[in-house]
């Protein structure tokens, strides 16, 4: 199956990415962008390079304009396995130890006894406050995070939930 995402342009040739691309140095803006075209897996569209900022998640086979919310596309990553199912194991000690606590719904606050996690399907979106609201960070299939007092665990989140529970975007 092909996974590409593909930018059809008002003017010039389209843009296709075949793969995770942390800067994209191409003008993707909504006066650029006449429509998005994705195709096998889902793709997720980042405001800023690196994937950082806000982002969109555009699901397998559609064809849309550009992403409401997002002023431009700075980078895209390919969520390998789609989100029809999502996994994320969590441990209670930083680098993989202790017992694997397994989730693949949403919660609301997340305990503060969990040191590290592995995302094992899907994709799955981290809050900084709890209940899911505010600032937003998507985790996708095969990220680790080894140890979150290295990166303090405001930056992992206080709530999630998958990918597949945020809905159509």
């Amino acid at each position: 199956m092909a996974n590409f995402v593909r930018f059809q342009m008002f003017s010039g040739r389209p843009l296709t990415i075949n793969g995770d691309n942390p800067l994209i140095k191409d003008q993707l803006t909504v006066s650029s962008v006449d429509s998005i075209t994705v195709e096998g897996d889902p793709w997720v569209f980042f405001d800023s390079p690196d994937y950082g900022g806000d982002f969109v998640i555009y699901r397998a086979g559609e064809r849309k304009q550009f992403p409401t919310g997002l002023k431009n596309i700075k980078s895209v990553r390919m969520i390998k396995g789609g989100i029809d199912r999502s996994k994320v194991i969590l441990y209670p000690h930083p680098f993989f130890n202790g017992i694997a606590e397994p989730f693949q719904n949403k919660i609301d606050q997340l305990p503060s006894t969990y040191f590290s996690l592995k995302v094992a399907e899907g994709a799955v979106i981290f809050f900084d406050d709890e209940n899911c609201i505010g600032e937003k960070r998507i985790l996708l299939n095969g990220d680790e995070v080894q140890n979150f007092t290295a990166v303090k665990l405001t930056s992992i989140g206080k709530s999630v939930k998958t990918a597949w529970d945020m809905g159509p975007q």
